[in-house]
């Protein structure tokens, strides 16, 4: 077995491809690929170990290697096309200077220039805009987007008003997105498209209601410094604050700044109608209805007042998570093979899951949105907690995907 194999081998199997691939020096490179491999590829690739990495755009954004030819296999990422600026970021690493006097970037998408007269027209006019030395893009706001027109497809554009108004008016109930997404996907006729189009408006909405819970954390957070009895007075002031130094005022048309106002009030209100127990929701980094289901399932499972064992505690936890995120489909017990090590091809076999989608499992579901849901609980539990200790020690495993303490501590110095 070549060296170049064994990591592969030991999460993978012998007989993945990547383990396969390895002994000709060809690495995967990507962000849900375990840690240490990443770590590992990267310097090999450094000090010129192996010849080809097959990688996303991350790899050479974010990494300073040496590139001598990039092979780009297309300028769109699921529904979204590559901005100006990741573009000549990515580009601008080749041929680095002191390494070699030249690089060469390869679009190896050759659909692209066959379509270039016909309905690629679009796409290649973007792509050969993308090389365009003078093009700059201007600064963008995720909270100006949620006000702008938002044009779902050639055909189909929602007005930004339209999607405001929704939002006010349905800013209290948690599935709103959900509802929007259903709306919006009876605006589309064609029903070969839906299935297409659901996944990019489904996460377009979530970014508006990702903005929407960060502009409710802030105003939350600034309130926390000013008594209860001053919170109602001051509320609208701080509201009025908060938007005025916003870089989406700023950007804002006189149109968009009545909409981005009538979004902010609305927020406002939604805080205003549970002024007593903002001190709770403070520092928790997510919405007052996602810290009150936690709350409920801290009184319901008595986690301040009964000891339990770290199993007992993961199990509830897996249960919360799944009720919270249902769309993350992960299956009780997976998050306790993570944490004891299991490798990637038991727990494809275990939950009869391909290897690619464990992979996303374990890297983002468990690793992060699961330690993230814990670090929650730990915000939330009364300074008393009995099983604090535990719920600090399951976040690190969590995290990680170790169950020593030493193990631990090495993965917390990486």
């Amino acid at each position: 077995m070549n060296e170049k194999e064994l990591p592969f081998k030991e999460y993978y199997g012998e007989e993945y491809v990547y383990t396969q691939t390895a002994q000709y020096g060809i690495l995967p490179h990507y962000s849900s690929l375990p840690n240490g491999i990443k770590i590992s590829i990267e310097y090999a690739y450094k000090k010129n170990k192996i010849k080809a990495v097959a990688c996303t755009s991350t790899l050479a954004q974010g990494v300073n290697i040496p590139i001598k030819y990039l092979l780009i296999t297309g300028t769109n990422f699921s529904a979204t096309k590559m901005s100006v600026r990741n573009f000549q970021n990515l580009i601008g690493r080749t041929g680095r200077s002191g390494v070699y006097t030249e690089g060469n970037i390869i679009i190896t998408e050759s659909k692209l220039y066959d379509d270039r007269r016909g309905r690629g027209y679009y796409k290649w006019k973007e792509t050969k805009g993308l090389f365009d030395g003078d093009a700059v893009e201007a600064c963008g706001s995720s909270i100006l987007n949620i006000v702008r027109d938002y044009a779902v497809t050639y055909e189909v554009k929602i007005p930004g008003s339209e999607i405001v108004n929704y939002i006010c008016q349905n800013i209290t109930d948690n599935k709103w997105t959900n509802k929007l997404l259903d709306k919006i996907l009876d605006e589309i006729n064609e029903t070969d498209k839906i299935k297409y189009y659901r996944q990019q408006i489904f996460e377009q909405l979530c970014s508006y209601r990702d903005s929407i819970n960060s502009i409710e954390n802030e105003m939350i957070y600034f309130l926390s410094y000013y008594p209860l009895t001053q919170t109602v007075n001051l509320l609208h002031e701080i509201s009025n604050k908060l938007i005025e130094n916003t870089l989406a005022f700023y950007l804002a048309s006189k149109e968009e700044k009545i909409l981005l106002r009538k979004l902010f009030d609305a927020i406002e209100s939604k805080i205003e109608g549970q002024i007593g127990g903002i001190q709770k929701y403070v520092g928790t980094m997510i919405s007052m209805a996602d810290a009150d289901n936690i709350i409920r399932w801290i009184e319901d499972n008595s986690i301040n007042t009964d000891i339990r064992t770290t199993k007992e505690l993961l199990d509830l936890i897996e249960n919360l998570f799944a009720e919270m995120y249902p769309s993350l489909n992960l299956k009780n017990g997976f998050a306790l093979s993570w944490i004891l090590g299991n490798s990637y091809e038991k727990m494809s076999k275990e939950y009869e899951i391909k290897i690619y989608d464990i992979e996303k499992l374990c890297q983002y579901n468990v690793s992060y949105q699961m330690s993230f849901l814990v670090g929650n609980i730990i915000d939330l539990v009364d300074a008393e907690c009995v099983n604090i200790a535990a719920l600090k020690l399951l976040q690190q495993a969590l995290r990680y995907g170790v169950n020593t303490k030493t193990a631990k501590n090495i993965q917390k110095r990486k």
